[in-house]
């Protein structure tokens, strides 16, 4: 089985046009962004409901309408509350017309910002819907943006690195070994910690417990296989469940639903379509 990584490394777009868009509601595997960082630029816009995103170690709240930026590097995820969102990643690559912009881009694109620009913000979006957008369009929209975030970034917070780095090896070693038995131990030894620091330090910058981050991550995983025609019960045991009520029961609480019915609701979901 695979699941994206969250060092997520995989190409968006075009090689000639890396810009891809992706619309989620709460039938999407991802619907609960997990914890994951990137090299690309990502805008997530929220069409309804609410999304309470966590960049780095700074909690925004979108609602409707609402837009943010997100630069490469930064480590996100975000908790949904009756919410559709769309993410518009591309590569930084995309904005280097001239060396003085890609100067600016790699020296003051640095921090998060919620960008204001909304015609600018609705006609991206709105073109990114079409099967082939027009280029030069898109591009004058995302330079509006990226010079309202430029000239942005002097009153955005700025996060400790440092801080991010040190709960990275817990994650990835989460994406590594989540079909397996983990515990809070592994997970403090991977990042250097005591226990009881590590998981205060986790949740200070994740805005979750280590063992609710690990759950979130492997029911994403679960939506994944059960969409791929897999057993409730084998999705459950290779998602490093080892009781099926159990595994129900966190299933649940992630989504709302059980593992039975979030598979009619995405087969009519897609039937519909």
């Amino acid at each position: 089985m695979r699941i994206s990584p969250y060092l997520e490394r995989n190409e968006r777009g075009t090689p000639d046009f890396p810009l891809e868009l992706y619309i989620v509601n709460e039938n999407h595997p991802r619907y609960n962004m997990q914890f994951h960082w990137h090299g690309d630029i990502e805008i997530i816009r929220v069409t309804k409901g609410k999304l309470n995103l966590t960049l780095n170690d700074t909690h925004y709240t979108l609602v409707e309408t609402e837009a943010i930026l997100i630069p490469g590097g930064i480590v996100h995820g975000a908790i949904p509350e009756e919410c559709e969102y769309e993410c518009l990643r591309f590569s930084k690559g995309i904005l280097y017309a001239t060396g003085e912009i890609k100067k600016i881009i790699k020296t003051r694109l640095l921090h998060p910002v919620r960008i204001s620009e909304r015609d600018a913000i609705e006609k991206l979006f709105f073109l990114m819907r079409e099967e082939n957008p027009n280029q030069l369009t898109l591009m004058s929209c995302l330079y509006l943006i990226i010079n309202e975030v430029v000239e942005k970034q002097q009153e955005t917070k700025i996060i400790s690195e440092e801080k991010i780095e040190r709960v990275k090896p817990a994650i990835i070693y989460i994406e590594d070994n989540f079909q397996s038995c983990i515990t809070v131990s592994h997970l403090a030894k991977e990042c250097l910690m005591s226990n009881n620091y590590f998981i205060k330090y986790f949740k200070e910058v994740t805005n979750q417990t280590p063992v609710e981050f690990l759950n979130r991550y492997r029911i994403e995983a679960a939506c994944e296989m059960l969409l791929s025609g897999h057993s409730v019960t084998e999705t459950a045991f290779s998602c490093g469940f080892n009781d099926l009520s159990y595994f129900i029961h966190v299933f649940k609480t992630h989504t709302g639903i059980s593992p039975k019915k979030y598979v009619v609701n995405s087969s009519q979901m897609m039937y519909n379509k």
